[in-house]
């Protein structure tokens, strides 16, 4: 995995919280000898079935965390639809253990929240979205895990980490979504990469977005939701 990254391109950062009537809970779960920390998403009222979502945050080099606010909406439209979604803070960041070394560990990061997000549910479904460097990883851990059916990609930087081919398994689909004015993950780079992928991933450009969403960001949320969990 090759990571480019330039801080004059990429700064993360956090407009602040939005108040949720949603059920949260804070949890840990283990990966390799330590431990990382999330927040449980939960719906009010009945779970659906087995289906739940792992969203994974930019790049902490750059100020991302769990409390990004796209990745705060994106877990909120998904329990209001009545499915499970745990976003979380990679290796070196707020209580989790570990260090990240340039995005080091990023993609086992992800496979050990899904795995807590799976427990002991054999039929468990978990499908992966992710934010900047976190899309990045959603879609490193979904080809080392080929359960994962849909990832859903928020401003994917193919300038910053190498991806390699837009090559998925059979079954498996992208929703790539994208700010007309997006710098860091340009529309032209994500169009030449889904025409490539084969009818895997489909592009959504939003007019008059850059990299940060202001403005569009439970636009964000809605179209994430749709693609992974569908209507309630």
């Amino acid at each position: 995995m090759e990571i480019n990254m330039t801080p004059s391109r990429l700064r993360v950062h956090d407009p602040g919280k939005k108040e949720d009537d949603m059920p949260e809970e804070p949890v840990t779960f283990p990966c390799e000898d330590f431990e990382l920390e999330g927040i449980l998403h939960l719906p009010d009222g009945k779970a659906r079935g087995n289906m739940s979502v792992v969203v994974a945050h930019p790049h902490p080099m750059f100020g991302g965390s769990m409390e990004n606010m796209v990745v705060r909406r994106i877990c909120e439209a998904i329990s209001s639809r009545g499915v499970r979604s745990l976003r979380f803070n990679f290796r070196g960041v707020g209580a989790s253990g570990g260090f990240h070394n340039r995005g080091g560990g990023g993609v086992d990061d992800v496979l050990s929240a899904m795995g807590y997000m799976r427990g002991k549910r054999k039929k468990a479904t978990v499908g992966l979205a992710g934010y900047s460097f976190g899309a990045s990883m959603a879609v490193l851990a979904a080809r080392k895990d080929k359960s994962v059916k849909r990832i859903a990609c928020v401003a994917l930087p193919l300038g910053l980490i190498n991806l390699g081919p837009a090559e998925f398994p059979k079954g498996q689909e992208l929703l790539l979504i994208a700010g007309n004015s997006d710098t860091v993950a340009p529309v032209s780079e994500l169009r030449t990469f889904a025409e490539m992928s084969k009818g895997r991933a489909r592009l959504e450009v939003l007019r008059g977005a850059d990299h940060f969403f202001g403005g569009k960001m439970g636009v964000v949320a809605k179209l994430v939701a749709d693609f992974l969990v569908g209507d309630v």
